[in-house]
């Protein structure tokens, strides 16, 4: 399930080839919108899954970006009794905006979650549910923080 990280990743036909090449992988569920995504996920199931050095190296850059505190928005940490939209705090400013960049949702949104964010009731229910044990309450200020500070210079990183 989300083989292309909701798009964190930089080359989704490198993370589809990585996938399907693991042995311990039954089955993958990518994520498509639209005929050519079809075609493309197609192309890559039949063509050689053996991963290039720049394939590699792409993975490997990725790993290093994304690091070891990745939300992957499997939404297990919902729901938050204080109204946190908890990966959209913390998927926003490394995926999404590389993605789509400051939308009006994405600041409508942003705007919106600030003041629950900081009305967090450090309850810990979230990090009880994550099956990735992210520390979602040390997260969830420095994410926002780091997403406000983005919205004002209205930068992309």
């Amino acid at each position: 399930m989300k083989p292309f990280g909701g798009g964190a990743f930089t080359n989704a036909g490198t993370a589809l080839k990585f996938i399907l090449a693991d042995k311990n992988a039954d089955c993958t569920i990518p994520g498509m919108q639209s005929i050519t995504e079809v075609e493309e996920n197609i192309a890559v199931c039949r063509g050689d899954l053996t991963l290039s050095k720049n394939e590699l190296d792409s993975i490997e850059m990725d790993r290093v970006a994304l690091g070891d505190e990745f939300c992957a928005a499997c939404e297990y940490c919902q729901p938050c009794p204080a109204g946190i939209p908890i990966s959209f705090v913390l998927r926003t400013e490394m995926s999404t905006l590389r993605r789509m960049g400051w939308t009006e949702n994405i600041i409508k949104q942003t705007k919106e979650t600030a003041p629950k964010v900081a009305a967090c009731l450090d309850c810990g229910a979230c990090e009880t549910r994550c099956p990735y044990q992210l520390p979602i309450r040390q997260l969830l200020p420095e994410k926002m923080d780091a997403l406000m500070k983005r919205l004002e210079e209205r930068s992309i990183p």
